[in-house]
């Protein structure tokens, strides 16, 4: 109740900041804490003092993170992108940011992009895309990573599970891969039985793969 106004919050954050944990992860944890209640009290804030501390807030949430991102694990980058959804930070920069370490990763730690794990990562960059207009795509450091992604994805669908498809996108499926590679994934979701019948698995990507698979008459 004391934190009505939005420069009160930006104090609030900032404060925050100066006592962040050490280790990445745990920043991350609390970040996430802080876009949960930001989200909570701003809208308030900002109908009865009429300033908007969102922009603000983002840039202060983006700069805890920005300068250790080369000291995290892939699984944490991608707790960043959930993070960014959750929060509705939309700078693209710290996409780029999380897509150059991925590249990096991969070249060096290919073992760790597992079937899970790549269909985890198209599904979050999917998402960013259609939910905050954030094209994983038109940076240079995304232009390098997705193709090594979806190439990787491929090669790793006879190892991917149902549970696995329930993280994909389909906006992923329809953007980011050719139409070849659409119809190995169409073709693996159907053998799971995956998005080809909403009993089973109720998954968002369901009817883009069903257009999919109707548009082109890759599966009979």
């Amino acid at each position: 109740k004391t934190i009505n106004t939005g420069k009160a919050w930006l104090e609030a954050i900032n404060s925050v900041r100066a006592n962040m944990p050490t280790t990445v992860d745990s920043q991350l944890r609390a970040i996430s804490l802080l876009c949960s209640v930001s989200l909570d009290v701003i809208g308030d804030i900002t109908t009865s003092q009429g300033d908007n501390p969102i922009p603000e807030t983002q840039q202060a949430l983006f700069g805890c993170l920005t300068s250790n991102l080369r000291s995290v694990d892939p699984p944490v980058l991608l707790e960043c992108m959930d993070m960014m959804l959750h929060a509705r930070i939309t700078e693209k920069v710290f996409v780029e940011l999380i897509l150059s370490q991925l590249f990096v990763h991969h070249r060096t730690k290919p073992e760790l992009f597992t079937a899970g794990f790549t269909l985890r990562a198209a599904g979050a960059l999917g998402r960013l895309q259609e939910e905050l207009d954030i094209a994983p795509n038109k940076g240079p450091s995304g232009q390098r990573f997705l193709p090594l992604l979806s190439e990787t994805l491929v090669r790793q669908l006879g190892q991917s599970t149902a549970e696995d498809f329930s993280l994909f996108s389909s906006t992923y499926l329809l953007e980011h891969l050719t139409r070849a590679q659409q119809h190995e994934v169409v073709h693996r979701m159907a053998q799971l039985k995956v998005g080809l019948d909403g009993e089973k698995l109720e998954l968002k990507v369901a009817g883009a793969v069903e257009a999919t698979v109707r548009r082109h008459g890759e599966l009979k």
